[in-house]
C-alpha cells in the first residue's frame, strides 16, 4: 500500500476552529480512499471548508518532482483567500 502524505500550512495557524476544521476535513477525505497527496484531495478540502462556513477558504497544492515520487504534497490552506501578491 502506498503511504500518501500531505504537509499542511494553515493560515492563520492561531485560528483553532479553522485549523481543526481543516484537519477533520483531511481525515474525512483520507477515509474516502482518495490519495491525500492529490489535486483532487486539495479540491475536496477546499470544498469541505467552504461547506462548513469558511466561504473564502482556499487550498494551494505544491509538489516538487521528489515529493511526487515520494507521494507527498504540500497544501497551503488559507482561511481568508489567496495571499496578496
Amino acid at each position: 500500500m502506498i503511504d500518501h502524505r500531505v504537509r499542511m500550512q494553515i493560515v492563520p495557524w492561531d485560528d483553532i476552529e479553522f485549523r481543526l476544521a481543516a484537519e477533520h476535513a483531511l481525515d474525512a477525505i483520507r477515509a474516502t480512499g482518495v490519495g491525500v497527496d492529490s489535486e483532487q484531495a486539495a479540491e475536496l478540502l477546499q470544498s469541505r471548508l467552504r461547506d462548513v462556513g469558511f466561504l473564502a477558504a482556499t487550498v494551494e497544492a505544491h509538489r516538487t518532482v521528489d515529493e511526487a515520487l515520494a507521494q507527498v504534497s504540500r497544501f497551503v490552506v488559507r482561511r481568508d483567500g489567496p495571499a496578496e501578491a
